[in-house]
């Protein structure tokens, strides 16, 4: 493959993925998606050489791959002695029992069809996140331009949908108002907040070498950022406007603006970032401020509560990848039981712990540590990345926002995510190609 198409393969792929995934309801759309990641994963084996894998970059590419492991093993079946002996399976042995019927070989996992499926929906941020570490590295700011095409046309069709109705939305099971590609409007929100810091970074490209062309990044940077903050508005989701002030916060640190100024706000972002959370997730705002959301954040906190009680019957080898439905519904008590159903725990890494247990919870805490230090060298580095930067950002508002529900598991979402670990994953190797910011020559976006 020439150099010039391998820099459209990744930003091509996650402008699909903007305008396909935006739910797991569209069976069609991810299946389509999920067909083309199987291809252009195939195309990286092929063309793809060990040396050309970043060093860097191996320890989340092992992360991934320990995180498969652990899903395949809870598809192996295991003899009844066995199974049996795992906590939480009571019911299920009873129930043979209770037919008559001998005890079989069962998997780990109490959904094993839900299990395989998840993994078949783990395919498009493989795609984007190995695609991204290979050939995106090459160019990512095309990436970066197919992100900003894709949310400008989910606002778009978001402010026709609050406009024109229901005529406008994709899917047919949808939140109200402005939800653009997505059927939930917390997920677009997401998307906007993503696009912050990359906002920021194009009003940071600039510098005294070219001042006719750091001018024209300034006010195209400002005016999509203001663009941005419309699409918060009309998106109406209280989690991303919540968030939106510590991401804008931490973004003012990609200006070149004096260190000292930079940490304060970056010091003052984390603070609030805190405060956000602990407010979400302990509802302690009141009615008469949240409105109609009020009631989402006491249903959230009922299922959190739920959901750790689940998780403690049945660690340390939790339920399976993909089980939560099924699991839950099990546990709920049927005289509060109506045509309303309970689909996903609402906060990603309470469902991660009760689904994998406590290698999960291993992997969660792995994760986090190599994102730290990732980032830490990213902010750390004497020469500027401006994207890579971005991406830091980028990615802490998705692991926030995943706190209090579920945004990685849509394409759309998780594809973006993957594209800022790659950047993140390959900074600093000497073939990324990321254009950089140096000292007082000129500034430009990386």
């Amino acid at each position: 493959m020439s150099v010039s198409a391998s820099k459209l393969v990744v930003p091509a792929y996650v402008l699909l993925c903007l305008v396909f995934g935006g739910s797991n309801h569209g069976i069609w759309f991810s299946a389509v998606l999920q067909i083309f990641a199987v291809l252009l994963i195939g195309l990286l084996v092929l063309t793809t050489k060990k040396r050309d894998v970043p060093t860097s970059s191996r320890a989340l590419i092992l992360l991934f791959v320990a995180s498969v492991l652990i899903v395949l093993l809870q598809l192996v079946p295991l003899p009844h002695g066995l199974w049996t002996a795992l906590p939480g399976r009571g019911p299920i042995q009873e129930g043979y029992e209770a037919m008559g019927l001998p005890l079989p070989w069962l998997p780990l996992s109490m959904t094993p069809y839900d299990t395989l499926d998840a993994l078949f929906y783990a395919l498009p941020f493989l795609a984007v996140l190995l695609g991204t570490m290979l050939f995106g590295r090459m160019q990512p700011r095309w990436t970066v331009a197919a992100l900003i095409v894709g949310t400008i046309a989910g606002v778009g069709l978001g402010a026709l949908q609050t406009t024109g109705g229901e005529s406008w939305k994709i899917y047919s099971i949808t939140n109200t108002g402005a939800v653009g590609f997505f059927a939930n409007r917390n997920f677009l929100g997401t998307l906007l907040l993503m696009n912050i810091p990359f906002a920021v970074a194009i009003m940071g490209a600039s510098g005294p070498a070219n001042r006719n062309m750091g001018m024209t990044f300034k006010v195209v940077g400002t005016a999509y950022l203001l663009f941005i903050l419309i699409g918060i508005i009309l998106n109406r989701s209280l989690a991303a406007a919540l968030i939106a002030v510590p991401v804008s916060l931490a973004s003012i640190a990609l200006l070149p603006l004096k260190l000292s100024w930079k940490w304060y706000a970056v010091g003052f972002a984390m603070i609030l970032a805190g405060g956000i959370t602990f407010l979400l997730a302990g509802g302690a705002l009141r009615s008469e401020v949240l409105g109609g959301d009020a009631v989402s954040i006491q249903t959230r906190t009922a299922i959190w509560a739920q959901t750790l009680r689940i998780a403690a019957d049945t660690f340390p080898f939790g339920t399976g990848l993909g089980s939560f439905r099924e699991i839950y519904a099990f546990y709920e008590d049927p005289a509060l039981v109506n045509h309303w159903y309970v689909n996903n725990a609402h906060s990603d890494y309470l469902e991660l712990l009760l689904e994998t247990g406590l290698p999960g919870l291993l992997l969660i805490i792995g994760f986090f540590g190599w994102w730290f230090v990732q980032a830490r060298k990213v902010w750390r580095a004497s020469q500027v990345n401006l994207i890579a930067r971005a991406a830091t950002i980028a990615s802490a508002a998705v692991l926030a926002h995943s706190m209090v529900d579920y945004p990685l598991r849509t394409a759309a979402i998780s594809s973006v995510f993957a594209f800022c670990l790659g950047v993140m994953a390959t900074f600093g190797t000497e073939t990324s190609g990321h254009p950089q910011r140096r000292g007082v020559r000129h500034m430009r976006i990386a």
